[in-house]
């Protein structure tokens, strides 16, 4: 007989608790709290091996990772509250989780949804921003939720630009990698990338890695199987080729002009 509320493979309440833990957490020890939220995230994975079941995007886990994050959304909007976030902002902000669950199911980013929960990241409208600077400046990231239309963009930098005065804006991504400058001039992507001042930035396995998982949703390695994906997009088919010549890809930082 298993404890009320956790399933005999272990590890359901175990992963809601840590993740409420987590998004809950202030100061230093909200790290170590996202590191046991990705081992009880593991231990379910692992469940679903001992069951036999099959690896999927879809599993027990994007499914447990729901649940606990609708638990911890009420701590998650008293902290957003807290640090004095516009509730719009907030809505818009934590409708990431969902969003990154749905795309990305299993392989979803854990302590990246935490962060959003715990509001280091906030939405404006297209773009998000950190909450907090660091050392280059403020980061910038590009969620999914459609094409990166320059009005959309305007119109976010405008709003991180109004909450964040006269701050460098940083973007640190595999968007930036000079190779997407080849694609067709009308290319909102291309636009994206013109907007930065971009240093230099060898490919690396991690440029890799965030190039197959953002563009395919898939791992690297099945990217570089023909078999297994097939490109169907001018933006697939060149990030498909490059990465199966052996170019690789880069994730170089660029600064906002």
């Amino acid at each position: 007989m298993s404890p009320v509320g956790e399933d005999p493979e272990g590890g359901h309440d175990r992963l809601l608790e840590a993740v409420v833990a987590a998004v809950a957490a202030d100061g230093a020890g909200a790290a170590r709290l996202v590191h046991d939220v990705v081992r009880e995230a593991d231990a379910v994975r692992e469940a679903d091996g001992r069951r036999g079941a099959r690896r999927s995007r879809r599993g027990a886990l994007s499914v447990r990772l729901t649940e606990a994050f609708a638990a911890a959304r009420p701590l998650a909007l008293r902290r957003h509250r807290g640090l004095g976030v516009e509730p719009s902002t907030t809505d818009a902000t934590l409708a990431d989780i969902d969003r990154k669950i749905a795309a990305y199911g299993d392989d979803a980013d854990i302590p990246w949804l935490i962060g959003i929960a715990r509001a280091d990241v906030l939405a404006f409208g297209r773009l998000q921003a950190a909450r907090e600077t660091g050392g280059r400046g403020r980061d910038l990231h590009v969620p999914e939720g459609g094409p990166l239309a320059p009005p959309l963009v305007d119109d976010a930098l405008s709003r991180i630009r109004s909450a964040f005065p006269g701050e460098a804006l940083v973007c640190t991504s595999w968007l930036l990698d000079p190779a997407l400058s080849s694609l067709p001039a009308g290319s909102n992507i291309r636009a994206f990338a013109a907007r930065f001042d971009v240093a230099g930035c060898a490919p690396t396995q991690e440029g890799g890695r965030a190039a197959a998982f953002f563009v395919f949703r898939r791992p690297l390695a099945e990217v570089l199987d023909p078999d297994a994906v097939r490109p169907r997009t001018t933006l697939e088919r060149l990030v498909a080729e490059r990465l199966r010549s052996g170019a690789g890809w880069s994730e170089p930082a660029g600064t906002l002009r």
